[in-house]
């Protein structure tokens, strides 16, 4: 636990695991993990993620184009060695939108909505 930050981590048995995170002020998530193997976990969650960019040449200097979305997600981590891995995921991305105004409350003006769909992701780390 840190402010403003909170991360909660429940180990069920040596396999499963559950985390909750919650970043201020849109974002979080709940992932529950399970260990087949020193190699394969499998994972399931729901997440909420959030960007915001600053434009170039914007007429309003506080202005930015922000984008929200929730996801449902299922996949598995395999380690390739020691210090690297693979990520594969994929789910179902809901509740998508953009908007260009100065802060989240501002949602409702200038607001383009995404329409709900499915998405992949495949993911290499390196650990140094």
């Amino acid at each position: 636990f840190g402010a403003p930050f909170l991360f909660l981590r429940y180990q069920f048995d040596r396999a499963a695991t559950l985390s909750l995170a919650y970043y201020p002020l849109r974002h979080g998530l709940i992932r529950l993990t399970y260990q087949v193997s020193p190699r394969l976990t499998f994972l399931a969650g729901l997440e909420s993620r959030g960007e915001e960019y600053y434009l170039a040449g914007r007429p309003d200097e506080d202005e930015s184009l922000f984008y929200y979305e929730f996801r449902g997600l299922a996949g598995l981590t395999l380690q390739l060695g020691p210090r690297a891995s693979l990520d594969l995921s994929a789910g179902w991305a809901f509740d998508r939108f953009y908007f260009e105004e100065e802060k989240y409350d501002d949602r409702d003006k200038n607001r383009l909505e995404v329409g709900n769909g499915p998405y992949g992701a495949v993911r290499i780390y390196f650990r140094f």
